[in-house]
């Protein structure tokens, strides 16, 4: 192999490629210390051009013979460096890049989780609630475990927010989170939207909605014009928003 196939190549061009796919929502991963890293994030793409596996040849690969594959393809995550290796010749098939591809979770308006259509409950439901995250340089939010000595990492396709608050505790006015751990209410970040649903704009979870518990008991703190909450004899206007994606375009917001 040539002394160009084993070099790391320019960033840029990994930059604008990534960043053509995340425009169609479609995402490349790559196995590095048993995580999954993803270059549409600068930080991960340094990690992995510092480790040496985004070579060239791996980016002549992706350009040439992925890409015009996926122009055609859905949505999702797609693994370019075991198909590189499983391709016999330069010309891939549909049916080689979806073998080494994964589908989003989905997480509808009433954060009902679904994999291709088949309805997540129960345990495994739970288990990828507590492994939530969101990630801002990609701007998605995701699942990662630990399983077989490795990390498995799966990106969500949302309608609003995975997120939930499903407790409020008046003496401390904390928030209990389906993730699992509780955060501080901050009554200024609070947002009711057209169907009276109420959300909370946070900078780590981005978009949190409120379950019926906290919201009737953070309501309960109306005070007469039913346009601020009252809290410890603070007022705090109520703001209104007409759909929860309205929060997701300013960060001025969290």
């Amino acid at each position: 192999m040539s002394t160009r196939d084993n070099s790391v190549p320019r960033s840029d061009a990994w930059h604008s490629l990534t960043h053509t796919l995340h425009e169609r929502e479609q995402h490349l991963l790559f196995l590095h210390e048993q995580r999954y890293l993803d270059p549409l994030a600068p930080s991960q793409r340094e990690r992995l051009q510092a480790a040496g596996v985004l070579t060239e040849s791996l980016l002549t690969f992706v350009e040439q013979a992925l890409e015009p594959l996926l122009r055609d393809l859905p949505p999702g995550m797609y693994f370019p460096v075991p198909l590189m290796r499983a391709s016999s010749g330069p010309e891939l098939s549909r049916e080689q890049v979806q073998t080494f591809s994964y589908s989003f979770l989905e997480v509808d308006e009433r954060q009902r989780w679904f994999w291709r259509g088949k309805p997540i409950v129960g345990k495994v439901l739970t288990l990828f609630e507590q492994n939530l995250q969101y990630d801002p340089e990609v701007g998605r939010y995701l699942v990662e475990y630990h399983t077989e000595g490795r990390w498995d990492k799966c990106y969500l396709r949302v309608a609003h927010t995975p997120v939930r608050g499903v407790r409020f505790d008046g003496a401390t006015a904390e928030l209990e989170l389906n993730t699992g751990p509780s955060l501080p209410l901050s009554w200024e970040h609070l947002w009711l939207d057209a169907s009276e649903r109420l959300f909370l704009t946070e900078a780590t979870w981005r978009l949190i909605l409120l379950a019926d518990q906290p919201r009737y008991e953070i309501l309960s703190h109306w005070d007469a014009t039913q346009e601020a909450l009252c809290w410890q004899g603070q007022r705090y206007p109520l703001n209104q928003v007409s759909h929860p994606q309205d929060l997701l375009v300013a960060d001025s917001f969290f």
